[in-house]
């Protein structure tokens, strides 16, 4: 699972690479896990950028992030839903508690 992790100022911006799917829902967990369980880090960005699909297993990890970054009384960001990513968080109605942004600027200042 290809993510590339970018530090800009107290924010943590994660660049998912490729769809979250089935075969690599579990690589996504522990490369997740490890991001916020080595990182002291707050602020998440999760860049969701050319994902076309994720699975039950790697929408899990994000919402587990966002309680986890929420617990250190810290947030997490989605920036870049397509259609389909989009249409599952609508559907669990995390829309309603989360913050989506479409440009990273704009992601980045709403944590200031």
């Amino acid at each position: 699972m290809e993510l590339n992790v970018r530090k800009i100022g107290n924010v943590t911006i994660v660049d998912v690479k490729e769809d979250v799917t089935n075969e690599l829902g579990s690589e996504f967990r522990e490369q997740i896990d490890k991001i916020t369980s080595d990182m002291p880090i707050r602020n998440m960005i999760f860049n969701l950028e050319g994902v076309d699909y994720i699975c039950s297993t790697g929408f899990g990890v994000m919402a587990v992030a966002l309680k986890k970054m929420r617990s250190r009384k810290g947030d997490a960001r989605f920036l870049h839903f397509s259609g389909e990513v989009k249409k599952l968080f609508e559907i669990t109605r995390l829309t309603k508690i989360i913050k989506v942004f479409d440009n990273e600027g704009e992601a980045l200042r709403s944590f200031q």
